[in-house]
């Protein structure tokens, strides 16, 4: 059971509204997809659920802070050169195994049957780190820094090392070429431990090219960037407007 059923629930309201729409209802009849949506069924995986008197698993985990670059500071050497870039890496918490020893404190409850509400319950484990458990943060950042310690030999690592953000990279540099090494090399570098560097944006129009060819391309006309939007092709940075409600 969902123990984050209210955000659930707030969820599901929007979404019926939006599948009332003719034009997708239409795009999911033509691909035979039937909607439904279980609130109170819905999985989360934050670790803050307790049962009666026992503490949940966040009480019994260490809130380390992670160790994690000034914003100032990226945010300036992301600006203060001629080129600049953004990507993030995907599925960052899912891709740091958990070890045997540890899985069983992540058990849940599913249905044996998704399709059917009313199956069985099956038990699973975790076989990766949670996304939303205190530790999280921590491990994955110690998880990156140490992979990159471990190749420090080579020039990307340096740049990611600053310039990484929990599971983003925002960075700049002042001649192209060094634009386009760095993507390719921190691509590869990051590879090597199973990590995927995607949605690259950038104010530069031949890695925007090699980024559609490795289909890692940020297709949002203005990605987020730390809160902001950045148009890469006037490269401005923005921020979203917001209604503010005035009675």
């Amino acid at each position: 059971m969902s123990d984050n059923a209210n955000t659930f629930l707030s969820a599901s309201r929007q979404l019926q509204d939006l599948v009332q729409s003719i034009t997708v209802r239409e795009e999911l009849n033509d691909r035979g997809i039937e909607w439904k949506m279980i609130p109170k069924r819905a999985p989360w995986f934050g670790g803050i659920c307790k049962s009666r008197d026992q503490p949940s698993l966040n009480d019994c985990l260490l809130s380390t802070p992670p160790e994690i670059n000034g914003l100032t500071g990226i945010l300036l050497r992301f600006r203060m050169n001629r080129y600049a870039i953004a990507t993030d890496i995907e599925k960052a918490f899912l891709n740091i195994g958990l070890d045997e020893k540890d899985r069983d404190v992540t058990r849940f409850l599913w249905l044996s049957d998704p399709s059917n509400p009313d199956s069985d319950l099956t038990t699973y484990r975790f076989r990766a780190v949670l996304f939303g458990a205190t530790s999280s943060p921590f491990i994955l950042s110690a998880t990156i820094l140490k992979h990159l310690e471990l190749n420090s030999d080579k020039k990307a690592s340096e740049h990611l090392r600053q310039d990484l953000y929990v599971d983003n990279v925002i960075s700049g540099f002042q001649q192209e070429d060094e634009l386009l090494q760095f993507y390719s090399e921190s691509r590869e570098l990051l590879s090597s431990a199973d990590f995927n560097l995607r949605s690259w944006s950038s104010n530069s129009n031949k890695l925007r090219v090699q980024a559609i060819k490795d289909s890692v391309l940020d297709l949002d006309r203005c990605p987020k960037v730390l809160g902001m939007r950045w148009n890469t092709e006037s490269d401005v940075l923005l921020y979203p407007a917001k209604n503010i409600p005035t009675t």
